[in-house]
C-alpha cells in the first residue's frame, strides 16, 4: 500500500489555510446582524449589531441607535442562540415549597418561649411534620408544573468577548476565552493589568 505524497506540502502548508481563516477578520467576534450585550459601567444594552469599527460598533435597542467604544465597555457578550427555561422553572417549582416549609417551621420554632419549651417541641414537631411531608408533594407538582412553564419561555445563549487589554484592574479568571480576532481558548489563573 502506497502513501500519496504531494511535494514540497508539509504540515505547515496544511495549516496555514487555517490560520489565515482563524485570523482573517480583527472582529470576527461580532459583526452585523449579531445580537450581543454591551455593558458600559452601570448600563447594559441588549440589541443588534448594525456597523463595526476597529474603535467600536453601532447596534439598535428597542428602535433606538446606540454606538460604543470598545475602550468603554466593561463587558461584551454575543447571542449564539436561545434555550427553553424548563430547567429554571423546575428549579423554581421545588424550591419555592421547600422554602415557605422551612420558614413556617422556623416561625413555629422561634414561638417555643410563648409555650414552654417541652410542650412547644412537641408541638412543632407535629405542626413541622405534615407541613414538611405536604411541602414535597406540592414540590413534585410545582416542578412540573414550573417545568411545563419553562418550556415555552425563551432566555440568550451568552458567549463572552474578551475586550482589549484595560488599564489597571484584576480578576480571577476561570473558563473560556472568545476573542476578537476569532481565537479561541481556556484560562485559568488571575489576570492582572497595568496602565
Amino acid at each position: 500500500m502506497s502513501r500519496l505524497r504531494l511535494p514540497g506540502l508539509r504540515l505547515p502548508g496544511l495549516l496555514l489555510p487555517l490560520v489565515v481563516l482563524a485570523v482573517s477578520s480583527h472582529l470576527q467576534a461580532q459583526s452585523v446582524g449579531d445580537r450581543v450585550r454591551v455593558s458600559v459601567e452601570d448600563d447594559t444594552y441588549v440589541g443588534e449589531v448594525t456597523a463595526v469599527s476597529e474603535e467600536g460598533l453601532e447596534l439598535v435597542d428597542d428602535s433606538v441607535p446606540y454606538s460604543f467604544e470598545y475602550a468603554l465597555m466593561t463587558g461584551l457578550d454575543r447571542s449564539v442562540g436561545t434555550k427553553r427555561m424548563w430547567k429554571e422553572g423546575f428549579v423554581a417549582g421545588v424550591t419555592v415549597p421547600v422554602l415557605i416549609a422551612v420558614e413556617a417551621t422556623s416561625l413555629c420554632f422561634e414561638g417555643l418561649g410563648v409555650m414552654g419549651d417541652a410542650v412547644g417541641i412537641i408541638f412543632c414537631a407535629l405542626v413541622a411534620m405534615p407541613i414538611f411531608v405536604v411541602s414535597l408533594a406540592v414540590a413534585a407538582v410545582g416542578g412540573v408544573v414550573g417545568a411545563g412553564i419553562g418550556a415555552f419561555i425563551k432566555g440568550d445563549v451568552w458567549e463572552p468577548v474578551v475586550l482589549a487589554e484595560r488599564a489597571f484592574g484584576s480578576a480571577s479568571i476561570i473558563g473560556p476565552r472568545f476573542g476578537l480576532d476569532g481565537s479561541i481558548g481556556l484560562e485559568l489563573g488571575v489576570s492582572i493589568r497595568f496602565p
